[in-house]
Protein backbone atom coordinates (compact mmCIF):
# COMPACT_ATOMS: atom_id res chain seq x y z
CA UNK A 1 0.00 0.00 0.00
CA UNK A 2 1.31 3.57 -0.89
CA UNK A 3 1.45 5.37 2.06
CA UNK A 4 1.41 8.83 -0.30
CA UNK A 5 -1.92 7.69 -1.82
CA UNK A 6 -3.29 7.69 1.45
CA UNK A 7 -2.70 10.69 3.67
CA UNK A 8 -3.13 14.26 1.82
CA UNK A 9 -0.12 15.95 1.02
CA UNK A 10 -1.20 19.07 3.36
CA UNK A 11 -1.79 16.30 5.94
CA UNK A 12 1.76 15.21 6.05
CA UNK A 13 2.84 18.99 5.84
CA UNK A 14 0.71 19.98 8.90
CA UNK A 15 1.68 16.88 10.82
CA UNK A 16 5.87 17.53 10.05
CA UNK A 17 5.50 21.40 11.31
CA UNK A 18 3.67 20.07 14.03
CA UNK A 19 6.54 17.74 15.10
CA UNK A 20 9.24 20.31 14.46
CA UNK A 21 7.60 22.99 16.37
CA UNK A 22 7.39 20.24 18.67
CA UNK A 23 10.74 19.64 19.04
CA UNK A 24 12.01 23.37 18.81
CA UNK A 25 9.57 24.32 21.87
CA UNK A 26 11.59 21.65 23.89
CA UNK A 27 15.09 22.98 22.94
CA UNK A 28 14.34 26.73 23.32
CA UNK A 29 12.77 25.86 26.75
CA UNK A 30 15.56 23.87 27.87
CA UNK A 31 17.75 26.52 26.76
CA UNK A 32 16.23 28.85 28.38
CA UNK A 33 16.08 26.87 31.95
CA UNK A 34 19.58 26.52 31.57
CA UNK A 35 19.88 30.39 31.24
CA UNK A 36 17.60 31.14 33.62
CA UNK A 37 18.95 29.07 36.14
CA UNK A 38 18.77 30.34 39.36
CA UNK A 39 21.86 31.34 41.09
CA UNK A 40 21.76 30.53 44.68
CA UNK A 41 21.22 33.11 47.45
CA UNK A 42 24.22 34.08 49.33
CA UNK A 43 23.31 34.66 53.02
CA UNK A 44 25.10 35.82 55.94
CA UNK A 45 24.19 35.53 59.75
CA UNK A 46 24.31 38.65 62.21
CA UNK A 47 26.53 37.38 65.22
CA UNK A 48 23.86 37.97 67.76
CA UNK A 49 21.47 35.44 65.45
CA UNK A 50 18.40 37.21 65.17
CA UNK A 51 18.78 38.37 61.35
CA UNK A 52 20.27 37.48 58.30
CA UNK A 53 21.33 40.08 55.03
CA UNK A 54 20.57 37.68 51.63
CA UNK A 55 21.51 38.77 48.14
CA UNK A 56 19.43 37.23 45.51
CA UNK A 57 20.94 37.42 41.83
CA UNK A 58 18.26 38.74 39.80
CA UNK A 59 19.01 36.36 36.68
CA UNK A 60 17.37 35.59 33.48
CA UNK A 61 17.74 34.86 29.91
CA UNK A 62 17.69 38.86 28.49
CA UNK A 63 19.73 40.01 31.50
CA UNK A 64 23.43 41.40 29.71
CA UNK A 65 24.17 43.01 33.10
CA UNK A 66 24.05 42.11 36.76
CA UNK A 67 21.75 42.66 38.85
CA UNK A 68 20.74 41.41 42.41
CA UNK A 69 18.34 42.67 45.68
CA UNK A 70 19.28 42.78 49.07
CA UNK A 71 16.91 41.37 51.63
CA UNK A 72 16.59 41.58 55.90
CA UNK A 73 15.65 38.20 56.81
CA UNK A 74 14.19 37.91 60.50
CA UNK A 75 15.01 35.17 62.22
CA UNK A 76 13.21 35.83 65.32
CA UNK A 77 9.74 36.82 63.10
CA UNK A 78 9.48 33.54 60.97
CA UNK A 79 12.03 34.37 58.65
CA UNK A 80 10.05 37.55 57.07
CA UNK A 81 12.28 39.09 53.93
CA UNK A 82 12.59 42.88 54.05
CA UNK A 83 14.03 44.00 50.90
CA UNK A 84 16.23 47.04 51.70
CA UNK A 85 18.00 47.66 48.71
CA UNK A 86 17.91 46.72 44.56
CA UNK A 87 21.26 46.93 42.70
CA UNK A 88 21.89 49.13 39.24
CA UNK A 89 23.73 47.87 36.59
CA UNK A 90 26.59 45.78 37.99
CA UNK A 91 30.03 43.92 36.52
CA UNK A 92 30.24 39.90 36.72
CA UNK A 93 31.54 37.49 37.92
CA UNK A 94 29.18 37.04 40.43
CA UNK A 95 30.16 35.76 43.69
CA UNK A 96 33.04 38.37 44.96
CA UNK A 97 31.60 40.00 47.13
CA UNK A 98 31.41 40.10 51.25
CA UNK A 99 29.61 40.48 54.18
CA UNK A 100 30.69 42.38 57.38
CA UNK A 101 28.72 42.70 60.42
CA UNK A 102 30.04 44.63 63.38
CA UNK A 103 30.22 42.31 66.76
CA UNK A 104 26.55 44.06 67.91
CA UNK A 105 24.83 43.07 64.83
CA UNK A 106 24.10 46.96 64.39
CA UNK A 107 25.27 47.06 60.86
CA UNK A 108 26.24 45.28 57.77
CA UNK A 109 28.49 46.13 54.93
CA UNK A 110 28.62 44.45 51.44
CA UNK A 111 31.88 44.77 49.72
CA UNK A 112 33.26 43.33 46.51
CA UNK A 113 35.62 43.62 44.02
CA UNK A 114 33.51 43.72 41.23
CA UNK A 115 31.23 46.84 41.80
CA UNK A 116 30.62 49.84 39.53
CA UNK A 117 32.94 52.82 41.11
CA UNK A 118 33.32 56.54 40.13
CA UNK A 119 36.50 58.03 40.86
CA UNK A 120 39.00 56.10 43.20
CA UNK A 121 39.15 55.68 47.18
CA UNK A 122 41.36 54.97 50.35
CA UNK A 123 38.56 52.73 51.19
CA UNK A 124 39.81 49.36 49.59
CA UNK A 125 40.15 46.84 52.38
CA UNK A 126 42.98 44.29 53.21
CA UNK A 127 41.57 41.61 51.08
CA UNK A 128 40.85 43.54 48.12
CA UNK A 129 37.65 44.34 48.24
CA UNK A 130 36.00 47.67 48.03
CA UNK A 131 32.60 49.12 50.51
CA UNK A 132 29.85 48.76 48.40
CA UNK A 133 26.55 49.58 50.62
CA UNK A 134 26.95 49.68 54.25
CA UNK A 135 23.03 49.20 55.98
CA UNK A 136 22.04 50.39 59.89
CA UNK A 137 19.73 47.81 61.08
CA UNK A 138 17.65 49.66 63.58
CA UNK A 139 16.56 52.70 61.27
CA UNK A 140 16.97 50.80 57.95
CA UNK A 141 19.70 54.11 57.14
CA UNK A 142 21.72 53.10 53.97
CA UNK A 143 25.04 54.69 52.62
CA UNK A 144 26.69 53.81 49.42
CA UNK A 145 30.12 53.04 48.58
CA UNK A 146 31.40 55.25 44.98
CA UNK A 147 27.67 54.59 43.54
CA UNK A 148 26.83 56.70 40.32
CA UNK A 149 25.49 59.72 42.50
CA UNK A 150 22.50 58.41 44.28
CA UNK A 151 22.46 58.16 48.81
CA UNK A 152 25.10 59.22 51.01
CA UNK A 153 28.66 58.00 50.78
CA UNK A 154 30.28 55.67 53.30
CA UNK A 155 33.06 57.53 54.81
CA UNK A 156 36.46 55.67 56.13
CA UNK A 157 35.74 57.47 59.56
CA UNK A 158 32.18 55.78 59.48
CA UNK A 159 33.62 52.34 59.02
CA UNK A 160 36.57 52.53 61.13
CA UNK A 161 34.18 53.70 64.40
CA UNK A 162 32.39 50.53 64.01
CA UNK A 163 33.61 47.50 65.53
CA UNK A 164 33.40 44.57 62.73
CA UNK A 165 34.53 41.19 63.56
CA UNK A 166 38.27 40.49 63.63
CA UNK A 167 38.21 39.85 59.51
CA UNK A 168 37.11 43.30 58.80
CA UNK A 169 40.36 45.79 57.98
CA UNK A 170 40.65 49.06 55.71
CA UNK A 171 44.00 48.84 53.96
CA UNK A 172 46.44 51.58 55.58
CA UNK A 173 46.32 55.25 54.89
CA UNK A 174 43.90 58.08 55.39
CA UNK A 175 45.68 59.49 58.13
CA UNK A 176 45.20 56.31 60.43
Amino acid sequence: MDMDAEIPRWVRRTLLAVVLLGCATVVLGSLYAVWEARVPDRVAKAPDGRREIVLRELTGAFRIDRNFILYIRDLEGGGAEKEIFRSPDEGRPIGTERFYWPTDSAYVLLAGKHFTRVGSSDMKLEDGVDPYLLYRVDDGKIWLGYLRGAGESISREQLLKINFVADFRLKKGGGE
